[in-house]
C-alpha cells in the first residue's frame, strides 16, 4: 500500500470513526432519566427482589425468550423494570435476554430465541466477559443491575462498540477485494462499496445491538468467493462460500436467501461436489448454532415459528396495501437508491450476464416476500431492516455493470447523485440519533421534563403504548406511578402519544372534538421517515 493511499485510509476510518460515535449512546439510561422516574431506593428493593425471584423461575424454561419473559400481565414493577432496564429499541433488551440464557460451562448456547443468531451472540459474550476479566465493566447478578441499573447499560455500550469494530471489518474487506482487482474495476468496485456503506438503513442498524449489520461482512465474504467460482468454476471458491453463506444464517434466518443464490449459482455438472458444498454450509451454521444438533427438538421450533408469524397472519392484521407495504421499503433505500436498484435489476434479468440474472432474481423474489410479508402482519418501518444485505447484491450488480457500460461517464454521475443524497439522508439520521443521545436535547425527556412539571399530580394519563405496557420506547421517562394510567383515551384528561411507528399514531376522528394539542416535541426528520426509536415525536393533548 503506497503511503498515499495508507494517509487516504486512516482518514477515511478517523472520520468513520467519528460519524459512527455519533449517536452512539442513544436510548441508555442516563441519571436525569432515572431522576425524571422519581423512584426510591426501596421502591428500586422491591423490583429487584420479585424480579429476581421471577427470573429464577423462568429462565430454565425450554419456550422462546420472548414468551417467557413478555407474555405475563402488566404489573407496577414489570412497568418500572423497563424503564431500568430497557434502550429505546425494545429487542436490544431482549438479545441481552437470549445472551444470559446460555449454558456456555455445558458447551450449550442454546438462546431459546426466535431471531438471534449466535454468529453475533457468541462474539458478543466474549467481549462482554473479556470486559469483564479486564475491568472496563462488571457482569453482576440481576438483582444487582436493577439496584444499579446504569451499570445494566454498559453492556450496551460494549454491543455498540463491537458493531463498530464489525463496520471497520467490513469496510476493510471492501478495501481489500477492491486491491485484489484492476486499476478500472477497482474504481468501479469502491464506488459501488461507498454506495452500500452509505445506506442510511446500514448507517442506523450499525448503531443498534442486532445482527441484521453483523452478518454483513459474511454476506460479502460468501458473495465475493460466489462470484469467483462463477468466473473461473474452481470448486474450492464455492466451498468457502457456502461456509460464510451457512454462517450468516446462523446470524439471521431471513438470510437464507443467500442459500437460493448458492443453488442456482451452482454447476449442473459438479453435482456430486454440491454435497460437499451442503457439508460445509452446516458447517458454517452449525458452528456457532450447535444447539441445533443439540436440543434440536427446541431449536427447531423458532424457524417454524417465524415461518408460522409470516404465513398465517391475517389481512385485518396489518396493511393490504401492496403500494403501501412497498413504501416501507423505499424507506429502506430511499427513493433514488430504491430506482436505482429497480434499474440495476431489471437491466440484469433482460441483458446481463448469468451471475448477475441470479443476483436479479434472487432480489426480485426477496422484495416480492416482504411486499406479501408486510402486506400481511404489519405496516411497520422497522421491517425495513431486513434490506440491509440487499444492498450488498446491489452493490455487486452495480460494480458489474460500471465496468463494462458503454455509459460509463453518465452511469458514474448518476450514481455519485445517488450517493450524495444517501449521505444527506444518513446524516439526518444521525443527527436524531446524537439529539436521542444527549438530555438537553431527547424528546422523551423534554417531554419527561414538561409533563413532571406541568400536569398535576393524580391526573388521568393514556399513552399510546400496546396493550398498555408502557416502556422507553413507546413512553416518555416521566414520573408514571404518580399519575393514574388509562388503558383507553377516552377515559383520560391527557393523552401522550409517541410516534414510534406507523401504527402508534392515535386516531382521534371520533373524539377529536374532545382534545386539543397542547405540546409538541418534534424530531429533525425530512428525507427519512419520521417514524422511529430513536429521537420519537411525541404529542400532548388534553380533554376540552
Amino acid at each position: 500500500m503506497k503511503k498515499s493511499e495508507k494517509i487516504i485510509l486512516l482518514i477515511f476510518l478517523m472520520s468513520l470513526i467519528a460519524i459512527m460515535l455519533c449517536g452512539n449512546q442513544w436510548g441508555l439510561l442516563t441519571q436525569k432519566k432515572l431522576e425524571l422516574l422519581n423512584v426510591s431506593n426501596e421502591r428500586l428493593t422491591e423490583i429487584a427482589e420479585e424480579s429476581s425471584e421471577e427470573f429464577q423461575r423462568k429462565i430454565g424454561s425450554e419456550d422462546s425468550t420472548y414468551k417467557v419473559f413478555g407474555s405475563d400481565e402488566e404489573t407496577a414493577n414489570r412497568r418500572m423494570r423497563r424503564f431500568l432496564l430497557y434502550t429505546h429499541e425494545p429487542d436490544e433488551y431482549y438479545v441481552l435476554l437470549a445472551l444470559s440464557r446460555m449454558k456456555p460451562g455445558q458447551f450449550n448456547f442454546n438462546t431459546y430465541s426466535m431471531e438471534y443468531g449466535n454468529t453475533f451472540l457468541i462474539p458478543l459474550g466474549i467481549v462482554i466477559k473479556t470486559c469483564d476479566w479486564i475491568g472496563t465493566t462488571k457482569i453482576l447478578t440481576l438483582k444487582e443491575y436493577l439496584l444499579n441499573p446504569l451499570e445494566f447499560h454498559s453492556l450496551y455500550r460494549i454491543g455498540r462498540g463491537l458493531m463498530l469494530i464489525n463496520l471497520f471489518f467490513f469496510i476493510l474487506l471492501y478495501y481489500y477485494f477492491g486491491k485484489k482487482m484492476s486499476a478500472a474495476d477497482a474504481f468501479a468496485w469502491h464506488l459501488s462499496a461507498a454506495f452500500v456503506l452509505s445506506s442510511s438503513i446500514i448507517v442506523e442498524y450499525y448503531h443498534i445491538i442486532k445482527p441484521h449489520a453483523f452478518v454483513l461482512p459474511l454476506i460479502l465474504l460468501s458473495l465475493y468467493f460466489l462470484y469467483r467460482y462463477h468466473t473461473s468454476e474452481t470448486i474450492y471458491d464455492f466451498y468457502l462460500s457456502s461456509l460464510f453463506a451457512g454462517a450468516a444464517v446462523a446470524g439471521i434466518l431471513n438470510a437464507s436467501i443467500f442459500v437460493l443464490l448458492l443453488l442456482i449459482t451452482f454447476k449442473r455438472k459438479h453435482i456430486r461436489k454440491l454435497l460437499i458444498a451442503i457439508l460445509f454450509l452446516s458447517a458454517g451454521f452449525l458452528i456457532f448454532n450447535n444447539h441445533y444438533l443439540l436440543e434440536f427438538r427446541t431449536a427447531i421450533f423458532y424457524p417454524m415459528r417465524i415461518y408460522d408469524y409470516y404465513f398465517s397472519a391475517k389481512p385485518a392484521v396489518g396493511n393490504s396495501d401492496y403500494l403501501n407495504a412497498t413504501r416501507i421499503i423505499i424507506f429502506a433505500t430511499g427513493l433514488p437508491g430504491f430506482i436505482l436498484i429497480s434499474a440495476l435489476t431489471i437491466r440484469a434479468i433482460l441483458i446481463g450476464s448469468g451471475f448477475e440474472k441470479r443476483i436479479a432474481a434472487v432480489i426480485i423474489i426477496h422484495h416480492l416476500f416482504f411486499s406479501s410479508a408486510l402486506r400481511l402482519v404489519s405496516n411497520n418501518y422497522l421491517w425495513a431492516r431486513y434490506y440491509c444485505y440487499i444492498f450488498v447484491l446491489a452493490g455487486f450488480l452495480m460494480w458489474m455493470y460500471l465496468k463494462k457500460t458503454e455509459w460509463r461517464k453518465l452511469a458514474v454521475l448518476t450514481l455519485c447523485l445517488v450517493i450524495a443524497f444517501q449521505i444527506v439522508r444518513a446524516s439526518e439520521i444521525l443527527l436524531n440519533l446524537a439529539g436521542d443521545s444527549s438530555d438537553e436535547t431527547s424528546t422523551r425527556v423534554n417531554a419527561g421534563t414538561w409533563i413532571n412539571s406541568h400536569i398535576p399530580e393524580g391526573s388521568r394519563i393514556y399513552v399510546s403504548a400496546p396493550s398498555g405496557r408502557w416502556a422507553p420506547f413507546n413512553t416518555p421517562y416521566f414520573a408514571f406511578e404518580r399519575f393514574l394510567a388509562c388503558k383507553e383515551p377516552e377515559t383520560a384528561k391527557y393523552l401522550v402519544m409517541v410516534n414510534y411507528d406507523h401504527g402508534s399514531e392515535l386516531d382521534i376522528k371520533n373524539i377529536s372534538g374532545s382534545f386539543r394539542l397542547i405540546k409538541k416535541f418534534s424530531n429533525t426528520s425530512v428525507l427519512t421517515d419520521r417514524y422511529h426509536y430513536y429521537q420519537s415525536e411525541l404529542d400532548i393533548y388534553e380533554k376540552i
